[in-house]
């Protein structure tokens, strides 16, 4: 995370999160510091934010709470991001769901670029900033910047 990162990047996200109806979020992370990190800039957004440390926890919790985003990581314990991903869309055909990675031992941005077909509503880069977090949230909530309709999985926001 860029915790240096300047906050006049993130305003307009803040502006647009506060404006819309933001919802329970989701983050699924083996990283207890990236989930923290993700918390706070997502509840200052107007976000409700439950955490789970692996996939199989955050899978229950989805089938608990259907949360209205699932910030999901690819590489963790007990059960994979990609596991997860295909879970969840089994649950929840519409469910919207951001994917991050660091890459591990693959290209990052390969890697992202493949799980639309996996199921990503929108993808999201580590290290992200404030602004890379709330872009991809509201992507995936609400569809690409001027989009009219909701959005669906026929699209994919990367960031």
């Amino acid at each position: 995370m860029h915790r240096d990162e300047s906050r006049s990047s993130a305003e307009p996200w803040l502006r647009y999160a506060r404006e819309k109806r933001m919802g329970l979020v989701l983050v699924i992370d083996d990283e207890p510091a990236l989930r923290e990190v993700a918390r706070q800039f997502l509840e200052e957004a107007g976000h409700t934010v439950v955490e789970a440390g692996d996939g199989k926890v955050g899978l229950w919790i989805f089938r608990e709470l259907r949360p209205d985003l699932a910030i999901v990581d690819l590489f963790m314990p007990e059960k994979e991001g990609v596991e997860t991903i295909r879970e969840m869309r089994a649950v929840d055909p519409a469910a919207k769901i951001v994917a991050m990675s660091g890459g591990g031992r693959f290209g990052t941005r390969q890697l992202l670029d493949g799980l639309v077909d996996l199921g990503a509503t929108a993808t999201l880069a580590k290290p992200f900033g404030h602004a890379e977090l709330l872009k991809a949230v509201n992507c995936a909530m609400n569809g690409p910047p001027g989009r009219k309709e909701q959005p669906s999985r026929d699209y994919c926001c990367t960031m």
